[in-house]
């Protein structure tokens, strides 16, 4: 199944409206996720709330090895001891997770580790040298510790259709070309 029709048919079965078990009023994923009970819940990259300015800044903190908020002996750590493991079961994409729970995006090595599915090429491949999260629904919160570039990109809304955050890589991707390009411009003067 191509993966475009996989997300719309998701999207489509999750923002149906259903009866919760026992309850009487209807209700939907997006619904649940905006509830002020679910807000103050607290579930790890489940339900944060934060600014791409604020997330941006962190991220760029951390793409210089963390100085003024760790030690880059701790950085180092935190971002070593890379495994695969699975990130999207039913689309067959894997990560590289560090030691410090980090996705490490590495074109070559998540090739392999995606067994060549053409999502997890084409989302690795725009995402190459980035570390961080990607959240459901869009969001993304990275770092390009060779380039020092930090990124963030939040969403008011989730973003059922966008399951890999494919409009965030291409933003990512493009990034990185123009620091590429004036680290060029840097060194040639």
């Amino acid at each position: 199944m191509d993966v475009a029709k996989m997300m719309m048919a998701f999207a489509k079965e999750t923002n149906k409206r259903r009866k919760p078990p026992g309850g009487e009023e209807p209700w939907d994923l997006v619904t649940e996720f905006t509830k002020k009970e679910f807000a103050v819940g607290e579930i790890p990259s489940g339900n944060g709330a934060a600014s791409a300015r604020g997330l941006a800044k962190i991220a760029s903190v951390m793409s210089r090895k963390g100085v003024g908020i760790m030690s880059e002996k701790t950085w180092e750590k935190m971002h070593g001891g890379d495994s695969v493991k699975l990130l999207y079961g039913p689309f067959d994409l894997n990560s590289n997770f560090t030691r410090g729970g980090v996705a490490k995006i590495q074109k070559e090595l998540s090739a392999a580790a995606t067994g060549g599915t053409r999502t997890g090429r084409l989302l690795n491949g725009l995402s190459d040298g980035y570390v961080g999260w990607w959240g459901l629904g869009g969001s993304v919160f990275m770092w390009h510790p060779e380039l020092e570039i930090g990124f963030a990109f939040t969403c008011n809304n989730v973003v059922w259709v966008d399951l890999f955050n494919l409009r965030a890589a291409y933003m990512q991707e493009e990034i990185a070309k123009v620091a590429r390009k004036l680290a060029e411009t840097s060194a040639a003067m």
